[in-house]
């Protein structure tokens, strides 16, 4: 997570050639708000687990910023977690690529995005 704070403050004061700051993890996990942060690394470390590599952006901070960050980095795929979907147990699936978004249960979250990125 580290890494993630020090390119993001890199990124911000210009300091990193254009294209150094593409991520390796095609999977990023957004902040919805300093509540659902826990919640966010939970699902992070239970997709992990499942094989995938992703990123949890860091800090709460607006849905669309953080969508652009991500695609930015060259993700492919954002989750949302919000408190409406953490009631449900659910997860918010994010095709950044054709635009399409599903909702999922949380269980069914890895299957789903390794679908998104075949």
């Amino acid at each position: 997570m580290g890494d993630v704070v020090i390119g993001l403050v890199l990124q911000k004061f210009s300091c990193l050639p254009e294209n150094a700051g593409l991520s390796t993890a095609p999977v990023l996990i957004t902040a919805f708000d300093e509540a659902s942060l826990a919640a966010s690394f939970r699902l992070a470390n239970q997709l992990r687990r499942a094989g995938l590599n992703v990123a949890c952006y860091p800090e709460e901070n607006k849905l669309g910023k953080q969508f652009k960050y991500a695609d930015r980095m060259g993700m492919r795929v954002a989750l949302v977690l919000g408190p409406d979907e953490q009631k449900r147990g659910e997860v918010a699936v994010n095709n950044l690529k054709s635009g399409e978004q599903i909702t999922v249960p949380q269980g069914q979250a890895a299957e789903a995005i390794a679908n998104m990125l075949e």
